[in-house]
């Protein structure tokens, strides 16, 4: 519990905040600090940066880069699109429909499309063997019977599937979940593969019709990356405006150098060799610590426009939280260690935090504040 024993006039027993609110000053400031950072990172650093390195154009160059990657696998046999919907360029549901159109082809036992059968068999001369294989690895439902000379639909399967190839006819709910696995989970896994094979095998060669495909991809991650950059840069350049704006400015400006959390809380920084106020310079000294240790929310800055999975393959953003992390958790431990609740920052600007009242007493007894 915060306390100010008047033992004498001349003496006083001064207490510094608990671990409890010390903590929770912390917490508050990297808090503000961080929605500040995000505010200004949306509503102006982030859009001036596209500007600046033509995001716009590379987006564009992106996008028509992506539809010639999708062309390459129609032009090859290794995918389909509805022709009826204006679906052509959406790569979920051109997989979606091939996977439907490659289902069918075991249940008329026309046996087309094959798109494994064509990449793996075709376009890399494996044998047929090693096809079977690699969809008997992803097959846990049992969908295909392996001990034919070619793949065929389990009995089973096929019996269940029937009413996809009668237009008036529909699946039951056991067939529905079995069908839906097989197009989202088991064919969608299987594809992967092929396309990262396609991206990795070294038996297509710069003669094969599918090399352009690993070119496209190669320039596709290239204009990502630049995009990422693009980010990343912004993300410094708004937390450091926000840090210069809630640990600089703020407390400059405030009489007793205090942020917008200590001043709601009524939380005063002392030094703890004269039990005053910090000055201008020391204010400024401390500000530096404080924008080190309010690191660990700097990768979710730019949530708002980047995916979560993005920000986490992101290490120029990923590592400097995580290691800002490290320090914020030694902190902590000096906050449960040490009689005066200060934290790492505190024993580096070599202060206190203490109540307001309990600094109004310490100055009452000095005889120069009210």
């Amino acid at each position: 519990m915060e306390k100010a024993d008047q033992i004498n006039p001349k003496y006083l027993d001064v207490s510094p905040i608990t671990k409890g609110k010390r903590m929770l000053i912390y917490l508050a400031d990297l808090f503000l600090n961080f929605i500040i950072a995000v505010t200004l990172f949306a509503a102006m650093v982030y859009p001036i940066a596209r500007v600046i390195a033509s995001s716009d154009d590379i987006d564009q160059d992106r996008n028509i880069n992506e539809q010639q990657r999708i062309d390459i696998l129609y032009s090859n046999d290794l995918l389909d699109y509805d022709e009826n919907a204006d679906t052509k360029y959406n790569i979920n549901e051109s997989l979606q429909y091939s996977a439907n159109l490659y289902l069918l082809g075991f249940l008329n036992e026309s046996f087309k499309p094959d798109y494994f059968n064509t990449f793996y068999v075709e376009y890399l001369e494996n044998d047929y063997q090693y096809l079977k294989d690699i969809i008997h690895k992803q097959d846990n439902y049992g969908f295909f019977d392996y001990e034919q000379d070619r793949l065929v639909l389990a009995a089973e399967y096929k019996d269940k599937f029937l009413p996809l190839l009668d237009d008036n006819d529909q699946l039951s709910n056991t067939a529905q979940a079995d069908y839906d696995y097989f197009i989202n989970s088991f064919f969608a896994h299987i594809y992967a593969d092929l396309l990262n094979e396609m991206l990795t095998s070294r038996l297509i060669t710069e003669a094969s019709p599918l090399y352009e495909y690993r070119i496209l991809d190669s320039e596709n991650k290239r204009m990502t990356n630049a995009e990422n950059m693009v980010a990343v840069y912004s993300t410094y350049v708004s937390y450091l405006l926000s840090s210069i704006i809630y640990f600089l400015i703020i407390p400059l400006i405030s009489s007793h150098g205090k942020t917008i959390a200590m001043m709601a809380m009524r939380i005063e920084r002392i030094g703890d060799n004269n039990f005053q106020v910090l000055s201008r310079k020391e204010r400024i000294i401390n500000s530096l610590y404080q924008l080190v240790f309010a690191l660990p929310l700097i990768m979710f800055i730019p949530v708002m426009y980047i995916p979560i999975t993005t920000i986490f393959s992101l290490p120029h953003l990923l590592y400097l939280s995580l290691i800002s992390t490290g320090f914020v958790l030694i902190s902590f431990v000096f906050i449960f260690i040490n009689r005066l609740h200060r934290s790492l920052i505190d024993f580096l600007s070599r202060t206190i935090l203490i109540s307001k009242d309990i600094l109004e007493q310490i100055y009452t007894i000095k005889g120069y504040m009210k």
